[in-house]
């Protein structure tokens, strides 16, 4: 899905999809997670049962300014 104005909001030029790649055992998107970041005592950071949303990211052809969104939640 598109942000709804696909023009760059500093140039005007066009907008283009893309993805932010993590690079763990693989590659994955980045997701983004409601509330506070949690830590728990013996394995790090627990993020089970918050929301989380599909970070897209959209970059301005002519400037490179990028414009994140997170509108799909992931399960």
């Amino acid at each position: 899905m598109a942000p709804r104005d696909t023009d760059c909001p500093k140039c005007r030029d066009r907008l283009e999809r893309g993805f932010i790649p993590e690079q763990n055992q693989g590659v994955s998107t980045t997701n983004w997670s409601e509330g506070e970041e949690p830590m728990t005592h013996w394995y790090g950071k627990s993020i089970k049962g918050l929301k989380q949303y599909a970070v897209e990211a959209w970059r301005c052809r002519g400037c490179g300014y990028v414009e994140l969104y997170a509108r799909t939640e992931v399960e």
